[in-house]
């Protein structure tokens, strides 16, 4: 059926033939006991649905940043120039709260985007949550180019 919607330019059908045939694949992994192929298999259609979804690594990237953005104020940011940690305000001060979060958020999109680290810089444990964050903004990057490339070429 995937090849006939294909050869018919039926894009969307042959999508979810697409999808149905890697799914029938990842369940003979996972009865084979080839573990790693099913798990790499799990991911991809979690991440990508097989390449055929911009909106999946769009969500996956979204949530990267803003998880990072909700760890980083657990004093893993130093100020440059006051040289203070970044913490939680008490929840008695609604303004400061929103403030941390959205300097939080910038600094969290700065560095999935790789693009610098602004005002604040990573200290302890934020180097290494900073250095993941950029890993994952430099591949999910790269499959969101790789799932627009796929879909323009079909």
């Amino acid at each position: 059926m995937e090849e006939l919607c294909a050869e018919n330019a039926l894009l969307e059908p042959q999508g979810r033939y697409f999808v149905r045939r890697q799914d029938i694949h990842t369940e003979e992994h996972r009865q084979e006991g080839n573990w790693s192929r099913w798990l790499r298999a799990r991911v991809s259609r979690a991440v990508v649905l097989y390449g055929e979804s911009p909106f999946r690594v769009l969500s996956v990237a979204g949530a990267v940043i803003v998880g990072s953005a909700l760890l980083y104020p657990l004093g893993l940011l130093r100020n440059s120039t006051t040289g203070q940690l970044m913490t939680y305000p008490t929840p008695t001060e609604p303004v400061a709260l929103v403030t941390t979060l959205a300097d939080s958020l910038y600094f969290s999109t700065l560095t999935f985007t790789t693009m610098t680290f602004g005002l604040y810089s990573p200290v302890g444990a934020g180097k290494f949550l900073t250095m993941l964050e950029t890993g994952a903004g430099i591949v999910l990057m790269a499959l969101l180019v790789f799932v627009f490339g796929r879909r323009a070429t079909r």
